[in-house]
C-alpha cells in the first residue's frame, strides 16, 4: 500500500491532475455564477417550420447520462418540496410518452455528445417542448446556439464527472429563472465558504492523521463499501458509489432510508460475519426524528456482523450546503482510493471502449447531426 503522504507518487498517478480540479470547485462555482448571471429564457426558439414559445411548464423531464444526469438526480430530491410540477429524470434514448409542449425538457451533456442525449434533444424538437440545454459544446451546444435554445455554456477540458459543480450550479439556476426560486444565492454564498475550508483540509498536503478524507479512504480500504443516505441527499449515495466506480475502480454499493428497511436490511441477517463490507452513513443535521431511529437501529443490526461503520456528516445550514459538502469529501475519497490501488482515477476504459465501438458500429451522432438538418 502506498504512502497517501508522498505528493510525489500521488501526482504520478494522477496523470490528468483531478486533484487540481477538485481543488478548485469554489472559485469555480465563483467564475460560473458571474458567467451565468444574466441567463434568460427568451420568447420563443425556431426549428424547421416550427415556432415554440416558451410559458409555465406543467412538468419538467431532464435528460442526461452518467455525471451529467446524476446532477439531475439531486436537484430533484432537492425541490421535491419546493416545486409544485413534477421534475422527471431520464437516464435514455426516448422520451417519455408524456412529453409534449407544456413540458419543459431540460438536456445535459457536458461533451455535447452524449448519443441518449442527443437523441431525447431531436425528440423533444419533434415534440415541440420547450427545451434548455447545459453543454460545453458539441452537437448540443451547436445546434442549441443555431435553433435559438437557451443554452448554458461550460468551461472545456475535464472529465465529465469533475464538472459536477458546474453542472449542478447550471441547472440550479436554470430554474431559478423558470421558477423564481428563493435563497438560491445564500445557500450558494454558504457553500462556497464551506468548500474553500475543506479543500484546505482534504489537500494531499494535509497528513493523514489530520486529512479526513484520507482517513476514510484507508478504513475503507480492501472492503466493499455500501453508502447508506435519506431525505434530499439520497441521490449522494448513488454518486458515491458512482465515483468509486469510475475513480477508484472498486465494486460499491448505496441503499437509501426508509426504503432499504424494507429490503436491503435483511442482508445483515445472514450467519456469517461480513467484515468486508464497510458501511458509510451519510448523515445529515436537521433528520427527522424517524429516519433517526431508523439510522441507528440499522447501524445496531449491521454492527453484529461487520466493525468498518462510519459516519460522514454533512457541514452547513442549506440543503444546497448539505449536498455539496457530502459530495466533495466522497468525491476526494474516491481519489485517495485511486491512489491507495494506484491507478489513475481519470482513465475509464470500458466506457472508451463501448463508446468507439457504438460510433463504429451505429454512428447515431453522425445520424442525428443529418436529422438536425434536414
Amino acid at each position: 500500500m502506498i504512502d497517501l503522504d508522498d505528493i510525489n507518487i500521488l501526482r504520478k498517478l494522477d496523470k490528468s491532475d483531478q486533484l487540481m480540479l477538485i481543488s478548485t470547485w469554489a472559485s469555480r462555482i465563483t467564475e460560473l455564477r458571474k458567467k451565468i448571471q444574466d441567463f434568460s429564457i427568451p420568447e420563443k426558439y425556431s426549428w424547421k417550420n416550427q415556432v415554440v414559445y416558451y410559458k409555465k411548464p406543467e412538468k419538467i423531464l431532464i435528460c442526461g447520462m452518467g455525471g451529467s444526469a446524476i446532477v439531475a438526480d439531486y436537484i430533484s430530491d432537492l425541490f421535491m418540496d419546493e416545486i409544485n410540477i413534477p421534475i422527471i429524470v431520464n437516464k435514455n434514448y426516448s422520451l417519455p410518452k408524456f412529453v409534449d409542449e407544456k413540458t419543459l425538457v431540460i438536456c445535459i451533456s457536458y461533451s455535447g455528445n452524449t448519443e441518449e442525449t442527443i437523441s431525447c434533444f431531436y425528440q423533444a424538437l419533434k415534440k415541440k417542448s420547450m427545451i434548455v440545454t447545459i453543454s460545453s459544446g458539441g452537437i448540443l451546444g451547436e445546434y442549441s446556439s443555431k435553433i435559438g435554445i437557451p443554452c448554458v455554456i461550460l468551461r472545456k477540458g475535464q472529465p465529465p464527472r469533475t464538472a459536477f459543480p458546474l453542472i449542478y450550479v447550471s441547472l440550479l439556476k436554470v430554474l431559478e429563472k423558470v421558477f423564481s426560486i428563493k435563497n438560491i444565492d445564500e445557500a450558494l454564498d454558504e457553500s462556497v465558504v464551506l468548500l474553500k475550508d475543506l479543500s484546505e483540509q482534504l489537500s494531499p498536503e494535509v497528513s493523514s492523521s489530520q486529512n479526513q478524507a484520507k482517513k476514510f479512504s484507508l478504513f475503507l480500504y480492501n472492503s466493499t463499501p455500501i453508502f447508506i443516505s435519506n431525505s434530499y441527499c439520497s441521490s449522494v449515495s448513488y454518486r458515491a458509489k458512482c465515483q468509486l466506480n469510475e475513480n477508484s475502480k472498486l465494486l460499491s454499493c448505496y441503499e437509501n432510508l426508509p426504503e432499504s428497511n424494507h429490503n436491503g436490511i435483511v442482508i445483515w441477517d445472514s450467519l456469517k460475519v461480513m467484515n468486508h463490507i464497510s458501511v458509510v452513513l451519510l448523515r445529515l443535521p436537521n433528520e427527522q426524528p424517524e429516519i433517526k431511529t431508523r439510522v441507528e437501529v440499522t447501524k445496531e443490526i449491521m454492527s453484529k456482523k461487520t466493525e468498518k461503520i462510519v459516519e460522514l456528516n454533512a457541514l452547513g445550514k442549506s440543503k444546497i450546503a448539505h449536498q455539496l459538502t457530502l459530495t466533495y469529501v466522497i468525491d476526494y475519497i474516491s481519489l485517495y482510493l485511486a491512489f491507495l490501488n494506484e491507478i489513475d482515477p481519470t482513465v475509464i476504459t470500458g466506457i472508451d471502449l463501448l463508446k468507439k465501438t457504438l460510433a463504429k458500429k451505429h454512428g447515431l451522432l453522425k445520424n442525428f447531426k443529418q436529422l438536425l438538418d434536414t
